[in-house]
């Protein structure tokens, strides 16, 4: 089980091109699916969703064709976000999650131990996504279509932050720190109080839009396999700005939100002054945690130019040095290396 990881149902025909499988429920062994005509019908989704079957993928596919399946995600959600559009930016989203979650852990062992472990990854995920309530909230799923179909990798990194950001959360800044959280785990929900709840979704909006301006950077700069020269830098910086111009416009609602304004206007800038846009020394909460967890998941992702991914050790090294000469809040960082150890 371990060379396999799990899919969103909904998302199967995006992997038609790939072997698919699904676990027999009389047997607990996973079995080839096959399309019909190349494709896989409604009905045979619908069937494994009211089911709860699991579906995956190898791992080894999985990596080796990864652009190719961002391509096709790419255009399942383009055009306007009605009924069909929406659920498949959701089953993104929580795909994503997933992957996170699940793609370092699979492990070695029974098929019973290693499918616990992996049914608690996609409940986690699901749990994850639904905080931000995107049932209810047309103009947040907008904002994710426009990243995923601008940059994917941006979108990617940008859902993992998230989750960086909301086990920091989870561990260290509940408002209330009565029950368990998260609730679905233990299957009472009514133990995560409402003002924890809120709490939460600003968190994760703040991680999850800190880089939505950079939708207005052009790709010849965002997606460059080469260094930037300096022009080029300055206007990537410029996302900063552009960024809670996009929330304004897309989700006025949240302007006033300071958790989400400060995740994105603050995340660049660091206590000595050396950041951008505006160079600040002292800086919101949001923009203290929100730009060290930037900077742990870019350096640990392996989708960036330049340069290969660095462990989780080697990554806290180099965050610590900046936290050393006074970039970085020191108290926080502490913080990040016992949730990474952790975790």
């Amino acid at each position: 089980m371990s060379e396999y990881i799990p899919i969103q149902p909904s998302l199967i025909n995006v992997f038609k091109d790939f072997p698919i499988y699904i676990v027999n429920p009389d047997t607990s062994e996973l079995v080839r699916f096959v399309a019909r005509k190349g494709e896989y019908q409604h009905t045979a989704m619908q069937a494994i969703l009211s089911q709860g079957i699991d579906v995956f993928i190898r791992v080894e596919d999985h990596r080796k064709n990864g652009k190719f399946i961002e391509d096709k995600l790419v255009r399942a959600i383009q055009g306007p976000i009605d009924t069909k559009a929406a659920a498949v930016v959701k089953d993104l989203t929580i795909l994503i999650v997933n992957e996170f979650l699940t793609a370092e852990s699979v492990r070695e062992g029974s098929y019973e131990q290693t499918k616990a472990h992996i049914e608690n990854m996609r409940r986690l995920a699901e749990y994850y996504v639904g905080i931000l309530d995107l049932d209810n909230a047309q103009d947040v799923l907008k904002m994710i279509q426009k990243t995923a179909l601008k940059d994917y990798t941006t979108s990617t990194h940008s859902v993992n932050l998230m989750i960086l950001a909301l086990r920091y959360v989870e561990k260290y800044l509940r408002p209330s720190k009565r029950g368990s959280f998260p609730p679905e785990l233990i299957g009472n929900r009514s133990q995560l109080e409402e003002q924890d709840r809120e709490h939460a979704r600003s968190w994760a909006l703040g991680a999850l839009l800190h880089d939505i301006g950079k939708i207005h950077i052009p790709e010849e700069i965002l997606k460059a396999t080469r260094r930037l020269s300096e022009d080029e830098f300055n206007l990537m910086k410029m996302h900063v700005d552009m960024g809670y111009e996009t929330l304004i416009k897309m989700a006025p609602r949240l302007r006033h939100d300071e958790i989400v304004k400060g995740g994105i206007l603050h995340h660049h800038e660091r206590l000595d002054g050396s950041g951008y846009p505006l160079g600040l020394k002292k800086m919101t909460l949001p923009g203290k945690l929100i730009g060290i967890l930037d900077c742990y998941e870019a350096l640990t992702t392996d989708k960036r130019p330049y340069r290969e991914a660095v462990s989780p050790l080697e990554a806290l090294k180099i965050i610590r040095s900046d936290a050393d000469v006074g970039k970085f809040d020191v108290g926080i960082f502490t913080n990040v290396v016992k949730l990474v150890a952790t975790d």
